[in-house]
């Protein structure tokens, strides 16, 4: 299929506040470097082999397009380039296909598999970038091609610490306010989105095969989870100025749900009842606002300094 081929390297990584031991290279993930790096024990091990080894579906298995899942752990299924099983939010397995690029194995691994094991460990994942800020995390939520990474990418221009793009996990077992934990520092950003910054993709890692997105430093990084403060739903539309609105605590929860990263997948860990609660809980916060923007054109420079007066 194309780029690199796949090399059984085993190396430990950091993201998610988790510590992973994998076979498999994770680009954009920082690297456990130092005496002892391979001796601590890690969080999560990522593993090369047959799934079929370690996952017996039977009829109580849930199944779900390119998904099932059961008491043995879920299945992700991307024709073309591997079975990734998730277990216990402790284990991935990658049953690659013949000749898959490791840059789309890691799309799909350091994305729809991640979530899948954050889930597992009771977070909620939603599909948003976050900032730091004096007052907490701001988070930025919307569809793919609203402007997130971008916005998240100016933000760091301006000093502002990122602590995770496309995939947000908050813990919403913190008893004052939800926590986002931070990602790793790396942010996923198409061509147009670097021409809106003034960047190239000269030197950048590509994070799929067909080069669709590349993979942008992230900082500076905030390395400590963060209380949730407050969060803004992108919205693009056909033509007018920039604006910021409220939106109704029903509003909010509804939005939350459909921007749920994955939501389906917490049906098949048997724990949806966790996912409306934490969702719940979040909208009860009155604290998501809706800002729409121009289809074409990002006015980024614009957007930011509406979010930074927004803030508060």
């Amino acid at each position: 299929m194309g780029a690199s081929q796949i090399m059984t390297q085993v190396q430990d990584y950091r993201a998610f506040g988790l510590r992973f031991r994998s076979e498999v290279s994770m680009p954009g993930l920082p690297v456990v470097h130092g005496t002892g790096s391979m001796t601590g024990r890690p969080d999560v091990f990522i593993r090369r082999g047959c799934i079929d080894d370690h996952f017996a579906p039977d009829e109580r298995t849930i199944r779900f397009n390119d998904w099932m899942s059961g008491g043995d752990g879920f299945v992700l299924d991307v024709p073309e380039v591997a079975r990734f099983l998730v277990r216990d939010g402790r284990e991935i397995w990658i049953d690659a296909a013949s000749d898959p690029a490791i840059e789309d194995i890691a799309a799909y691994l350091m994305g729809s598999a991640f979530a899948a094991l954050l889930q597992q460990r009771h977070l909620l994942t939603l599909h948003a970038s976050a900032i730091d800020t004096p007052q907490g995390a701001v988070l930025f939520i919307g569809r793919s091609g609203a402007g997130k990474s971008t916005l998240l990418a100016a933000m760091l221009g301006r000093g502002y610490a990122m602590l995770t793009d496309d995939i947000c996990a908050l813990d919403p077992s913190n008893p004052g306010a939800p926590v986002v934990v931070p990602a790793f520092p790396s942010l996923r950003l198409m061509q147009t989105s670097l021409d809106a910054l003034g960047k190239t993709s000269d030197g950048l890692t590509a994070l799929r095969a067909d080069k669709a997105k590349f993979l942008l430093p992230g900082q500076p990084f905030c390395d400590q989870p963060r209380p949730f403060h407050r969060a803004f739903l992108l919205v693009p539309r056909a033509r007018g100025p920039i604006e910021v609105f409220p939106l109704s605590q029903t509003d909010q929860f509804e939005t939350l749900g459909q921007y749920t990263f994955r939501r389906n997948y917490y049906k098949g860990h048997g724990s949806a009842d966790f996912a409306f609660q934490a969702i719940s809980a979040l909208a009860r916060r009155d604290a998501l606002f809706r800002i729409v923007r121009p289809e074409s054109g990002l006015r980024i420079n614009e957007l930011a300094d509406l979010v930074e007066d927004q803030i508060g």
